[in-house]
């Protein structure tokens, strides 16, 4: 199994952090990387697919993101798995160490685990392989081995060794850049009113929608299996309701 996760929402001014992934087959992986090739080759497009550039692109463009996110459903067993962290909800003193970065760290640990241990329950952890899109990581972060401490609590988690976790410049993997669409559409979605919404996105957004069944404002129940929004609460609020 093969796991691209992102983030989105990290802006001070944003309500809600983003984390997401998308979880497919090695095999699925090797089929969509060349599946997009050809898709490039069609439309000429060769730049980084991210969801920042969607505000102001071109119609030929805005038509290849389209057909990407359709390709995405049309060639490979595909799911999205993503978290929602509302921020004041965060001890950041208490459980963050006041640490952005960590809480990153921490959600995507919680995210991958929670998700890893109902998919792999018949292949098993082994063949986990798991990639993040790349960012600069903080001295702190670095010092402290956050990447490979994060790999350490996963497999304690699921209880045996995976197969790779490490970050990846995003523009090499068209999995990463599809899970960039899905987390900035997402984040978009619940830190924006429909009014600030750029026409663009809200064309992508309704397309996502399309494909996927489910409206991406909300969260999905627990059961879903191919596309899930969790809407994450500290154990004190579960505990009261």
């Amino acid at each position: 199994m093969f796991v691209a996760c992102d983030e989105s929402g990290i802006n001070s001014s944003d309500k809600y952090l983003v984390i997401g992934s998308v979880w497919t087959s090695k095999q699925g992986l090797c089929d969509f990387e060349r599946k997009v090739t050809e898709l490039r080759l069609k439309h000429k497009c060769w730049g980084e697919i991210k969801w920042s550039k969607v505000g102001a692109m071109s119609d030929q463009i805005s038509q290849f993101y389209i057909d990407f996110i359709t390709l995405a459903f049309q060639e490979i067993e595909i799911r999205f798995r993503f978290i929602i962290i509302e921020k004041k909800l965060l001890d950041m003193q208490t459980h963050h160490d006041n640490s952005d970065e960590l809480v990153q760290f921490k959600f995507s640990y919680l995210l991958i685990s929670r998700y890893a241990e109902r998919f792999l329950d018949k292949q098993g952890k082994k063949s986990l392989h798991i990639v993040f899109d790349d960012f600069e990581q903080s001295k702190k972060a670095k010092d402290e081995k956050w990447v490979l401490k994060m790999r350490g609590y996963i497999e304690r988690r699921l209880g045996e060794p995976i197969e790779h976790l490490q970050p990846c410049t995003s523009h090499i993997c068209s999995l990463i850049q599809l899970c960039d669409l899905f987390t900035g559409a997402i984040s978009t979605s619940w830190n924006n009113s429909p009014s600030k919404i750029s026409p663009r996105k809200k064309e992508l957004i309704e397309h996502m929608e399309q494909k996927t069944g489910k409206k991406i404002d909300a969260r999905t129940l627990l059961t879903e299996k191919d596309f899930n929004v969790w809407v994450w609460r500290p154990s004190i609020f579960r505990k009261s309701t």
